[in-house]
């Protein structure tokens, strides 16, 4: 909990434990979650630690967790 009584997580890949109950974060992180609907298509930019950092086709950034999703190779996309 930080001193405005706020509280979070982060992945354990990103930390490095400097002591019993602290840690150093290693990278930038942002944990946004984005809500997604059935049939919206994304665009993924990272995974980590069962999660999927996506882009929308708004441009909204955030994660989603990696099992909600399925692989979709051959989308053609709007364009074509």
């Amino acid at each position: 909990m930080d001193r405005e009584g706020r509280s979070g997580w982060a992945p354990e890949e990103i930390l490095e434990r400097v002591g019993e109950n602290r840690a150093r974060v290693l990278e930038d992180y942002d944990a946004t979650e984005l809500d997604v609907s059935p049939g919206d298509q994304l665009t993924v930019c990272r995974e980590l630690a069962g999660w999927l950092w996506v882009c929308n086709d708004k441009g909204e950034l955030g994660w989603v967790p990696a099992v909600a999703t399925r692989s979709v190779s051959n989308f053609a996309g709007p364009d074509t």
